[in-house]
């Protein structure tokens, strides 16, 4: 069984001549760790990275013993979960095979029941026969997300998971990732602050490809002018600490 922390030496990643991240070195841990920055900043170039979709151009990137070389292994792959900003699901299929599926890929031996357990989590198991392409963008994003659950990873990787979802379904959402991070790291990006305070993760800042901060939401808070309101102390030290690079 691979451990959970991910290591991250030196890393620089980029997109033909345009280089995005500049020498990041960091560690996520078993838990929750938020991805903070602006759009632009490099959040999902990092994801992209971490789950292999990107070869790094220097650097190293390691999951427990395991090193990436030009890629993940599959051995290795089957331990991460993954959810895109613009999850691509096989329309034509009916739910239930979607996430089998996805079971498959991950060489996961955990049957129907782990796949009712995933449907379930995510409030689409009267939906288990549904065609993917009828449902809401919404209940895309949440099969998507029971596909990064279904062989229960060991690092689960969220690129803004919680965009197109409603109230009630965010709700649902970050319970799971609560649960979800009781057995492996997760690392989720957002640049939306509010997402921060209901989960009091670890947080890496990223501003224009490199690392502003590693902390906690009240280490960012202590950077607002002292006349800032409590409630927007958050949104105002982060502003400080990005305009001060």
């Amino acid at each position: 069984m691979l451990d959970t922390d991910v290591r991250i030496e030196g890393l620089t990643q980029g997109y033909g001549r345009r280089q995005v991240l500049f020498d990041i070195t960091c560690t996520f841990e078993r838990g929750i760790t938020a991805l903070l920055g602006l759009n632009g900043a490099g959040k999902t170039t990092l994801i992209r990275s971490l789950v292999g979709d990107l070869r790094p151009r220097s650097g190293s990137i390691r999951l427990g013993e395991a090193q990436m070389r030009d890629q993940w292994e599959r051995s290795q792959l089957a331990a991460i979960g993954y959810l895109p900003q613009d999850p691509r699901l096989p329309g034509h299929m009916r739910v239930r095979d979607a996430l089998a599926y996805a079971q498959w890929l991950k060489c996961d031996d955990g049957g129907r029941e782990r796949r009712h357990e995933c449907l379930d989590s995510v409030g689409l198991a009267d939906r288990a026969d549904s065609k993917v392409r009828d449902l809401s963008g919404g209940m895309k994003r949440r099969l998507s997300l029971a596909c990064a659950l279904v062989a229960h990873p060991k690092l689960l990787l969220l690129d803004e998971p919680t965009v197109g979802l409603d109230a009630e379904q965010r709700s649902g959402l970050r319970t799971l990732i609560k649960s979800a991070a009781e057995d492996c790291a997760v690392v989720f990006s957002t640049h939306e602050l509010a997402e921060v305070d209901s989960f009091d993760p670890r947080i890496v800042v990223l501003d224009a490809g490199r690392i502003a901060m590693t902390g906690s939401a009240d280490e960012i808070r202590s950077l607002a002018p002292v006349e800032t309101p409590l409630q927007m102390r958050l949104e105002q030290g982060f502003l400080t600490l990005i305009s001060g690079r």
